[in-house]
């Protein structure tokens, strides 16, 4: 359970870091293109939906 906990967490920090950047600056589009690609990744990943729907 810790393990896919932190597997999980770990890259959505990672982009959550780069969101905070490009949110200080006025690039809503890119804000938008990387969090649609982020979500189909892990989507793609197999993360379970309960993880989605609790966004």
């Amino acid at each position: 359970m810790y393990g896919r906990f932190r597997a999980i967490i770990l890259p959505i920090m990672l982009v959550a870091f780069g969101l905070v950047l490009i949110m200080v600056q006025p690039d809503f589009g890119s804000f938008v293109v990387i969090t649609v690609i982020t979500v189909g990744m892990l989507f793609l990943a197999g993360l379970p939906w309960k993880y989605f729907l609790s966004w």
